[in-house]
């Protein structure tokens, strides 16, 4: 039992900091139009709200096969493989 709420709150304290993270990219986008991402994108209309929108389309689509694959897969593989996708997409929009 001891183990068990080890690796449980291991993985929770990684759970939580990836949610963070999470939060801190979607944050760092309303701030980046404030610096200027609209200007320099040459985005008009409702272009920038289509750029944020992208955020929650993306939530919303990988939330069913989530809740499928981290029943199925080990926590740990299936964390870490989440992480690292993550990760990939997140450095190659610096590209």
């Amino acid at each position: 039992k001891r183990v068990i709420r080890k690796i449980d709150t291991r993985i929770l304290a990684i759970m939580f900091i990836t949610y963070n993270l999470n939060f801190m990219d979607k944050t760092i986008l309303s701030s980046a139009a404030v610096f200027g991402l609209t200007e320099d994108n040459q985005l008009v209309g409702k272009q920038y709200s289509w750029v944020s929108s992208i955020f929650y389309f993306g939530y919303l689509f990988f939330e069913y096969p989530t809740t499928i694959l981290i029943q199925r897969l080990p926590i740990g593989t299936y964390l870490s493989g989440v992480i690292l996708l993550w990760g990939a997409i997140v450095a190659s929009t610096a590209a």
